[in-house]
């Protein structure tokens, strides 16, 4: 949401992202209905094509649930991270814009979590948190130079290497706006 606001306030005319969530954040009671009336779409390939066909600014997070799953002490640490944003960022050409963001991962500390995968739920597992609100830490969202593929063409979206070198270097380039964020921080309230 941080993220989404920024994004609106900061462009001229303002544009509002379409973030792109899991498969199961449509079926969560009251946060699904949110996340659709705030313009969030199901991560399937073909919501995605058809957004990027209309011009669309889509927010995808490449490293998924397991970013915001992670135990509070892998806190900034990038998990496995995906390549279909490449793939489509080739096959559309369109750029891809680094985004580190630092704070959020202090704000609910999570210290465990209960597995529900098989129970009929759509739910990975729920989180089991720190606090029971969260913290008011200080949001620090930082933005790298779009990342533009020219050497690349639409048809070397379906070359696995090639669209692995370029998630690595998207995954470099968050890495770096990360680590100059925690640099440049000065507390975590601050």
């Amino acid at each position: 949401m941080m993220l989404w606001c920024d994004v609106v306030r900061n462009t001229h005319p303002p544009r509002a992202p379409r973030p792109v969530a899991d498969y199961f954040v449509s079926t969560l009671p009251f946060l699904g209905t949110l996340f659709a009336r705030g313009g969030a779409i199901g991560g399937s390939r073909g919501n995605v094509r058809r957004l990027l066909e209309q011009g669309e600014l889509l927010m995808l997070f490449p490293e998924g649930t397991p970013g915001i799953g992670k135990p509070f002490s892998e806190r900034y640490q990038l998990q496995a991270w995906r390549k279909g944003h490449c793939e489509f960022a080739l096959r559309y050409n369109a750029p891809v814009v680094p985004i580190g963001i630092v704070g959020a991962e202090e704000q609910m500390p999570q210290i465990a979590r209960i597995p529900l995968e098989g129970l009929g739920l759509n739910v990975p597992y729920l989180p089991v948190t720190a606090t029971p609100f969260p913290m008011p830490v200080r949001y620090h969202i930082l933005y790298g130079e779009p990342l533009h593929f020219p050497e690349y063409g639409p048809d070397d979206a379906d070359d696995p290497e090639i669209v692995t070198a370029c998630a690595a270097r998207v995954r470099d380039a968050v890495e770096a706006l990360i680590g100059r964020g925690l640099r440049e921080r000065r507390g975590v309230f601050a």
